[in-house]
Formats: structure tokens, sequence, C-alpha cells
């Protein structure tokens, strides 16, 4: 009888652990694709947008910078902002993958072709995505070229 308890136990606890699993993944995936999914000025589109931004410089792993993203995340602009908030935590490599993803956003939008952006709003996300290229090539040049010379107010990071 303890052995079927104990079996029993184990795989309700293995059982739990892949359904957190699953959820906590697929949640923060979907919030993040619906937010950066939202290009219009609605208010459920602002709040779409801050809630996956907030997801995506929450997420202490940065993972989000490995996903790839569709034409209206860069013209939402929600990636870019994340980048900006994020990049002196960002690894050398996460940054280093910004720097390349953010200078491929207007091929990105081009090749999408985003439905509802209007060609002012793409102007705006391309100009968006070249600053935010700027401010991660220098952290970038700041912290990671030269670690052990890595400028006062930035620490040398690993290349995880």
């Amino acid at each position: 009888m303890t052995f079927l308890r104990n079996r029993i136990s184990l795989l309700i606890v293995i059982i739990a652990g892949f359904a957190l699993a699953a959820c906590s993944g697929m949640g923060s995936s979907a919030l993040i694709d619906a937010g950066t999914g939202c290009i219009g000025d609605s208010s459920e589109c602002v709040s779409r947008r801050q809630a996956a931004l907030n997801e995506m410089t929450g997420d202490a792993s940065h993972a989000w910078v490995y996903r790839q993203a569709r034409g209206s995340a860069y013209l939402s602009g929600v990636r870019a902002f994340a980048y900006r908030s994020a990049k002196n935590r960002l690894s050398c490599a996460q940054l280093h993958h910004g720097m390349e993803e953010m200078a491929a956003a207007p091929r990105v939008l081009a090749r999408d072709d985003p439905s509802g952006g209007d060609p002012a709003q793409l102007s705006r996300a391309k100009m968006l995505s070249a600053t935010v290229n700027r401010e991660l090539s220098k952290e970038y040049s700041n912290a990671c070229l030269s670690p052990k010379r890595a400028k006062p107010g930035h620490a040398a990071r690993g290349t995880g």
C-alpha cells in the first residue's frame, strides 16, 4: 500500500512539473507574441505592448533575445525598447545578437510587410532599430571588446 501511494505521489509530482513548465513557457511566449503583434494605438494594444515589454525585460535569462521575431515586433517597437532597457544586463553574445537583429530589422519589415503599418510608422520603426543598433554597439564596445579594459561604469561580461 505504501509503495502504491509513493508511486502515485511521484506521478502527480511529475505531471504537475510538466504542466507548470508548459504553462509558464507558453504563457510567456503568448504574452510576448500578443504584445509585439499589436501595432494599433488603442488602449488595449498599448497595454499589450507594455505587458510584453515588462515580460521581456523581467526575464533574467533573456530567452526572448533568441526568439525569432516577426515584422510586427519591430513595427510595434517592443523588441527595440526591450533591447534598449536590458542592454546593460545582456551578455556579450546577447548584445551581439541584438546588434545583428536590429541591423536586420528593416529587411524583416520589408519581407513581412506587417499589416496596419503606414509608411510613417515603418520609417519610425527603421529609425528606432538603427538607433538601438548604435546603442547596443556602443555597449558591446565598452563592455565586451576589451573586458580587461572595460570603461568605467561598464562591467566586463561573459559570453553566455
